[in-house]
């Protein structure tokens, strides 16, 4: 997980995912991993001042800041709550093209149509996840949408997905004139990707420390656009990992999103035990 003996994988990606804000966004929704709720905490700290985190709080739906992990969904500390929302009020953001959001596909094609559905025939699929559940409406209504890949491999960045739970870019967004979005950017543990302007097509942005092109390709079930001159992925500034390890996330818990078997059990039990983590 490290990429060198400044700083790891985890926190280049939570970097990244904070310096995609602008500053005048004003809402940022994570749906599922840890890097990206952490990426929009620093975010808050640093290039968002104005923006809310949009979550679950003690059964409720709240706009949070001053957050820390770890942090269970449905227990935020009553310190970071700003205020609570009823569902009309969730569904006019959402409608109204005001939320950034953070997803996580099982699958992805070239032009970042997404499945959270199923894989395989639709009628007897192989495997049945949980559901489109919000990714159609977000990737029509957002104003910017990202995906996170945690494991980049054949098996997610696939030729055509089994299923489309969220819109890409192509053919069907022109037609139907749907303007707002549309996937901007996909982080993943090899590399940032965007998508050509002209054809819709995924474009490597940058190549993650520690990490060759030819991981990328091999990994990718389709062709990616290649940039002539492909940059590496910024490391974190010095103040980007102070706040990320002494405010945000001092335990590492998002450190668990990149993490498998006995590397994922060594994680949890340290930070179980409360002890803080290192830079590798």
């Amino acid at each position: 997980m490290a990429t060198n003996n400044k700083y790891s994988l985890v926190e280049q990606v939570i970097s990244q995912i904070a310096r995609s804000f602008r500053q005048d966004d004003i809402m940022a929704v994570s749906a599922t991993t840890m890097c990206a709720l952490a990426g929009a905490i620093l975010a808050q700290r640093l290039y968002a001042p104005g923006i809310v985190i949009h979550r679950e709080a003690l059964g409720r739906t709240a706009h949070l800041s001053n957050m820390k992990l770890p942090y269970e969904p449905s227990s935020a500390p009553q310190e970071s709550i700003e205020t609570y929302l009823d569902n009309e009020r969730v569904w006019e953001l959402v409608f109204g093209g005001r939320w950034n959001i953070f997803m996580q596909p099982i699958q992805i094609d070239k032009y970042g149509n997404t499945n959270l559905s199923l894989v395989g025939d639709k009628v007897k699929p192989k495997v049945v996840f949980v559901g489109s559940r919000g990714f159609p409406d977000n990737t029509v209504n957002c104003d910017r949408t990202y995906f996170v890949v945690t494991d980049h491999s054949m098996k997610v960045f696939v030729e055509k997905v089994d299923f489309i739970s969220g819109l890409g870019h192509g053919k069907v967004r022109t037609v139907l004139g749907i303007k707002i979005g549309a996937p901007h950017l996909v982080f993943s543990n090899l590399g940032v990707f965007d998508f050509d302007e002209d054809t819709g097509h995924m474009r490597i942005k940058s190549i993650n420390s520690g990490v060759g092109l030819g991981d990328i390709i091999k990994n990718t079930g389709f062709e990616l656009i290649v940039p002539e001159d492909v940059a590496e992925t910024p490391h974190p500034s010095e103040e980007e990992l102070r706040l990320i390890r002494d405010e945000i996330d001092p335990l590492g818990v998002s450190r668990l999103d990149f993490a498998k078997g006995e590397v994922y059990t060594r994680i949890k039990e340290q930070i179980q035990k409360g002890q803080r983590q290192n830079s590798n």
